[in-house]
């Protein structure tokens, strides 16, 4: 939960509130997920 101080529930409120969220979601997912694809997942036919 990332709580903006002032603000409704709209994150395009205040300068660089959007940017600041996506830059956070980005961050995570460098943080927690491994670079590649997933191995051995077969691709459905047809």
């Amino acid at each position: 939960m990332m709580a903006y101080p002032n603000r409704s529930h709209g994150i395009y409120e205040g300068p660089g509130t959007s940017r600041h969220l996506r830059e956070l979601l980005t961050n995570y997912l460098y943080e927690h997920l491994e670079a590649g694809g997933r191995v051995g997942i077969e691709k459905p036919k047809g």
